[in-house]
């Protein structure tokens, strides 16, 4: 296996090169040399603009593999699966330390699609993937609506679907977020009514994701607005719309936007 790395200020490119994909042996050091890179993020970023890509390239005799092809040879052993939690864990907190959004190709966040092969492969990692992608672009998605609903589809509505549903319409809402959960909306609704501890599961994740997301720029109050359509009935709805309104005041004081 050969590791090349070339940075300019635009672009960071790491090469590996390999002679097969097969094996464990390859596919153990090919595991190695990604924990490696996400720990020397910063150090092989030094050079480059802020914020750059960081492009990671499995290159093989029949040509270059993508993240998720990668990763999904990774779920084929619980050792190497270890270490690709290991990398997405180590690439998280890394941009949660930098604010930083790295991506890993023109369409791709950096560990994105690898988080998302380890949610189609068990359902535990939900919670590593909406930590990950929390740090993404996504007011310039492009995958990640498709791979959140693959993820809803796979396992149903289960507590931890229901959180990354949460984000989804607030801190992770992006470009399409709020319309893909509202999709769901009728699904949600009668989930709530048979089960009202998955609504406050929801609702609770939810407003916790939007006061972390309105704490540099304040709170839109429309946003929790929103969130209200998920509260069937009328009363409860008012109610629950007014504690909300004298939580955000305590919070936040005169930092609230009532209207966009």
């Amino acid at each position: 296996m050969k590791k090349t790395v070339k940075s300019s200020a635009n672009e960071l490119i790491i090469n590996i090169e390999v002679d097969e994909i097969h094996s464990f042996d390859t596919l153990n050091m090919l595991a190695d040399a990604y924990i490696e890179i996400a720990s020397k993020l910063a150090e092989y970023s030094a050079d480059c603009q802020w914020n750059c890509p960081v492009e990671i390239n499995v290159i093989t005799p029949e040509g270059v593999l993508s993240e998720e092809e990668v990763f999904t040879k990774f779920t084929s052993a619980p050792a190497l699966e270890r270490k690709a939690v290991s990398f997405i864990y180590q690439v998280t907190n890394y941009c949660k330390a930098t604010t930083l959004e790295h991506w890993g190709d023109e369409e791709n966040p950096l560990g994105e699609p690898a988080a998302y092969v380890l949610c189609m492969h068990d359902a535990k990692y939900i919670p590593l993937y909406i930590e990950l992608l929390l740090q993404n672009d996504l007011d310039h998605e492009v995958h990640q609506g498709d791979h959140i609903e693959n993820i809803i589809e796979k396992y149903g509505l289960t507590s931890d679907v229901l959180r990354l549903m949460a984000h989804r319409t607030t801190a992770a809402a992006g470009q399409w977020g709020d319309e893909q959960v509202k999709e769901h909306r009728a699904q949600l609704l009668e989930l709530f009514l048979n089960r009202p501890e998955q609504k406050s599961l929801f609702l609770n994740t939810a407003m916790q994701s939007l006061y972390h997301a309105a704490i540099k720029h304040g709170l839109y109050f429309d946003f929790v607005r929103d969130l209200s359509v998920y509260i069937e009935d009328e009363k409860e709805r008012s109610e629950w719309l007014q504690q909300q309104e004298e939580q955000a005041k305590e919070v936040f004081g005169n930092n609230i936007k009532w209207h966009p």
